[in-house]
């Protein structure tokens, strides 16, 4: 009999205070160093992540999720596919890569991404979770612990509630109760992988709290909102790409960034990202370093969607229908039925906090001369980078408050 299986993949993001003292305030990131192979997984995941956007993106709402978080929970149901199923599922995730190199590339950030910055708190957590009744493939079990650091458990599926409630505790606990829910009882099947990624960190340089005034945020409809803006000047870096206004400024000690995309006034962010997506090298390449005036919204977004829909939208169809070759994760084999994310980011005077769950550092440069201001009053995107990767934690928009 062929199982049922879904994905659920949660991130959280917080710009907040760190509990580390001065003693780590002048300890430089550590950079992550890639192979040829990883470094095309991780071309492709950011790719891959500007699609999702566009996917996502709707001007009447606010958008927020985890690239990283959705596309690792996936990588990992990956090992246990076949034949065309997992053909489908490479060309999503790494076209240039191999599955070889998705694995090095998601155990290297598992093990990174944590240590990178003193500064940062990062953690990254993945499970699979499985019907004690059914017997999953051990050589699948052993990829997902040894690449992914993932644990693997056992539930009753017909206890569902008992089930969902021991995910979600899970879920709980990896994103330090920012996200206490993923996965509701009727969704739980004979397969959970789950992913769960908790970002927390305080900016290099603090927005100072009696700065920040309430002033007007034109919505995506045109209306306008009165919203707290938080002001400030602090080194980082900044360009125009074309008619869109983007500044970059670094977290903790500078191995994570937030990259802010202004497109002109009347335009929508998912314009201005998809002309950066068409050349994402030039956005690094034409950033430069300066001290950077900003005014921004203080914000806050948590969200809960299904991605299913998405992915099929981008071709992979058949591990979601009858022709699912996951044979890898157990021998009856097993059909994905949902892909569940959820993710809360908030940026705030202190910094960041985000957390996301799916269940299915560059050196700090010189700062030169010039200068720049920007000031977000109206819709923007924003994404939240590890710099010496480029790879994307966290990505969304803000359209209305």
């Amino acid at each position: 009999m062929k199982h049922f299986a879904m994905l659920a993949a949660m991130a959280v993001a917080i710009a907040g205070c760190s509990d580390d003292g001065p003693k780590t305030k002048n300890t430089p990131p550590v950079r992550v160093q890639m192979s040829a192979g990883e470094a095309a997984s991780a071309a492709s995941a950011n790719a891959l992540a500007y699609r999702m956007f566009d996917k996502l993106y709707k001007q009447s709402e606010n958008v927020a999720f985890s690239p990283l978080s959705a596309q690792m929970a996936l990588a990992m149901t990956a090992n246990g596919a076949t034949g065309e199923t997992l053909d489908e599922m490479l060309a999503v995730l790494c076209p240039d890569a191999s599955l070889a190199d998705l694995n090095s590339l998601y155990g290297k950030l598992y093990n990174t991404l944590p240590v990178t910055d003193k500064r940062t708190r990062v953690a990254m957590a993945n499970s699979f979770w499985h019907d004690n009744a059914v017997v999953p493939n051990s050589g699948f079990c052993a990829t997902l612990s040894d690449d992914y650091g993932a644990i693997v458990r056992a539930y009753d599926v017909k206890n569902k509630s008992a089930a969902a409630d021991a995910v979600n505790g899970w879920v709980k606990d990896a994103t330090n109760g920012v996200v206490p829910e993923l996965v509701d009882a009727d969704q739980i099947k004979s397969f959970v992988i789950a992913n769960a990624l908790y970002f927390k960190s305080e900016w290099t340089e603090k927005f100072d709290m009696k700065d920040t005034k309430n002033d007007m945020f034109t919505n995506s409809d045109f209306s306008t909102s009165s919203v707290p803006f938080m002001n400030g000047e602090m080194d980082g870096r900044y360009t125009e790409f074309g008619t869109t206004e983007i500044a970059e400024l670094p977290f903790g000690n500078g191995a994570y960034t937030i990259t802010l995309v202004l497109p002109e006034r009347g335009c929508m962010p998912d314009k201005a990202l998809a002309e950066i997506a068409a050349d994402p090298g030039a956005l690094d390449a034409t950033l430069k370093n300066c001290e950077v005036r900003v005014k921004m919204p203080r914000f806050k977004l948590e969200t809960r969607m299904q991605l299913q829909e998405v992915y099929k939208a981008f071709g992979i169809e058949r591990a979601f229908d009858s022709r699912a070759q996951l044979t890898g994760i157990c021998v009856a084999g097993a059909t994905l039925s949902c892909i569940v994310h959820a993710c809360s980011v908030e940026v705030n005077e202190d910094g960041a906090e985000a957390a996301a769950a799916t269940a299915t550092g560059g050196d700090l440069a010189v700062v030169g001369p010039m200068g720049a201001s920007i000031e977000i009053d109206r819709p923007f995107a924003y994404m939240i980078r590890e710099a010496s990767t480029g790879v994307i934690l966290f990505m969304g928009a803000i359209n209305k408050f």
